[in-house]
């Protein structure tokens, strides 16, 4: 990911790192993981928004990094891996987990302001469930691991088809 000269990734510890293309030098690094959880691989899916990083990964765990001053802003455990990438319009996050449940989560504290469960499969596979937002229409394309594509207005929380 690409944010104001900077490439902006992770790795399979979890850690986010922020790369100066100009200084051509790491300029910052976070691990949000404490012993208990670094013996495990991490998937993390990161976005930005407003000079904040916002990660979500396979553990359950979703949390904001402020860019500037390098601070964890808030964390929260939602107990069920995620298994998506992460979208961002105004002050909403939207991403979803291995259940094929879609979440809005307040990008300013973290807490749910609602979830949508589709269809659960029972096929085991690496498909990553997708999200794309329009922001015109104010919906919510979600394709899930059943392939199923919904839409879903994120205003009303009603589906607008699948």
């Amino acid at each position: 990911m690409f944010y104001d000269n900077n490439i902006i990734s992770s790795d399979n510890k979890g850690t986010v790192y922020i790369y100066s293309l100009i200084e051509k030098k790491k300029i910052f690094e976070y691990n949000f993981y404490k012993k208990k959880f670094r013996k495990y691989k991490k998937e993390v899916n990161i976005a930005l928004n407003r000079g904040n990083i916002y990660a979500s990964d396979n553990l359950g765990y979703i949390y904001a990094i402020n860019i500037s001053s390098g601070k964890l802003l808030w964390a929260k455990h939602f107990g069920i891996p995620f298994r998506s990438n992460i979208k961002l319009v105004d002050e909403k996050i939207f991403l979803a987990d291995q259940d094929n449940k879609i979440y809005s989560i307040d990008s300013s504290n973290g807490n749910k302001i609602w979830q949508f469960s589709t269809n659960l499969t029972n096929l085991k596979s690496d498909f990553k469930n997708n999200i794309i937002v329009d922001k015109k229409n104010d919906s919510v394309f979600f394709l899930n691991t059943s392939g199923e594509l919904y839409s879903i207005n994120y205003l009303s929380q009603e589906i607008n088809w699948f």
